[in-house]
């Protein structure tokens, strides 16, 4: 499974940031994530998600 293209939105007042995402499929999908996590987790995460929302 591969993120076809992303978007990271920042908000300032809460240290959290968005990833807008697309799957091969072509559905979007957004997951929000604190600053604690490493980029191998997040890139986990993605794509395990993009993988449940293909099936």
């Amino acid at each position: 499974m591969k993120i076809l293209n992303y978007k990271i939105s920042y908000e300032y007042d809460s240290d959290l940031y968005t990833v807008t995402a697309k799957t091969n499929k072509g559905k979007t999908f957004t997951y929000t994530f604190s600053e604690n996590h490493t980029l191998k987790e997040i890139r986990y995460t993605l794509e395990e998600i993009a993988k449940q929302l293909d099936i």
